[in-house]
């Protein structure tokens, strides 16, 4: 089985209808999601209560049940019950520290890579699958690194590619720049664009175009749906 990914560049239920009905187009009858909000269930940002509100404002899992998996105990068993995951966004580094410090990396990494999970990484989410998170830190939304978080590897699930979300061309110089550095291609998403990815080929499934910054410096553009690799 392929991979079944999307990435979503971090938008509201407004601006994230075209991803948000793909993703319920292809999560087939009955379907159930497992809700990780760890990026912003966070003391001083986000409760409980209003990232699941989040969520369920979306109007295309209306009717979608949904399993929020908080509590570490229950992760991969929680997971085991569902047929997706949505990953929501907020503080990448958060995210990557709660993930790798419980031990969740190779059950997550495994629910994606072997395809018995549909998979929605949202803005944080979306960042988590790629080969760094350094990208986290760029731009007008960025992430402040509160855990002290050295190793930024992600889970280099696309090709070694990595990911920026709540992309404008404003941010195209700093994303230039780490792409340059790092010799590695940045998939740069904007808050209503999302993308799926098998894979092998990356299909524009939002309202905008997306942008690729290859290791040079140079940009490629995904037209809405239109396709493109790694």
């Amino acid at each position: 089985m392929s991979i079944r990914l999307i990435l979503a560049g971090g938008g509201d239920a407004p601006e994230s209808l075209e991803v948000d009905d793909y993703y319920r187009s292809i999560l087939g009858p009955n379907p159930s999601i497992g809700f990780l909000p760890q990026a912003v269930v966070i003391p001083g940002i986000w409760t409980l209560d209003q990232a699941e509100a989040w969520l369920a404002d979306r109007p295309a899992l209306a009717e979608v049940s949904i399993r929020t998996v908080m509590d570490t105990s229950s992760f991969s068993e929680g997971l085991d019950e569902v047929g997706s995951v949505f990953i929501m966004g907020g503080n990448t580094f958060s995210l990557l520290d709660w993930l790798r410090r419980e031990g969740h990396l190779p059950y997550l990494r495994r629910c994606i890579a072997t395809g018995t999970h549909v998979v929605y990484g949202c803005s944080a989410g979306a960042i988590l699958m790629g080969r760094t998170i350094a990208p986290a830190a760029l731009g007008r939304e960025r992430d402040e690194n509160v855990v002290g978080l050295r190793d930024l590897a992600g889970l280099d699930l696309l090709c070694g590619a990595s990911v920026f979300c709540h992309y404008s061309p404003d941010d195209y110089g700093d994303i230039a720049a780490l792409a340059c550095e790092s010799g590695e291609s940045v998939l740069c998403i904007p808050e209503d664009g999302g993308v799926f990815w098998n894979g092998r080929v990356l299909t524009n499934i939002g309202r905008s175009a997306i942008t690729i910054v290859r290791s040079d410096g140079s940009q490629q553009t995904i037209a809405c749906g239109g396709v493109n690799v790694l």
